[in-house]
């Protein structure tokens, strides 16, 4: 198996989470497939900002 190169998040930190950027780049079908990923982060964390950066027409 291959080596894992990245971050850990222990479950303890995902309850302090107050802000999520979502990156939406494409043409606009491309920023509407990313609407279920935004539902579910709402349903996740709750209390936390979201901002979704797309890009201009």
């Amino acid at each position: 198996m291959g080596k894992f190169y990245g971050y850990h998040i222990d479950a303890r930190e995902l309850e302090d989470v107050r802000e999520i950027c979502v990156l939406c780049w494409g043409l606009l079908g491309d920023v509407l497939l990313r609407v279920p990923v935004i539902e579910a982060l709402r349903q996740r964390f709750p209390a936390a900002r979201i901002t979704a950066v797309v890009d201009p027409v």
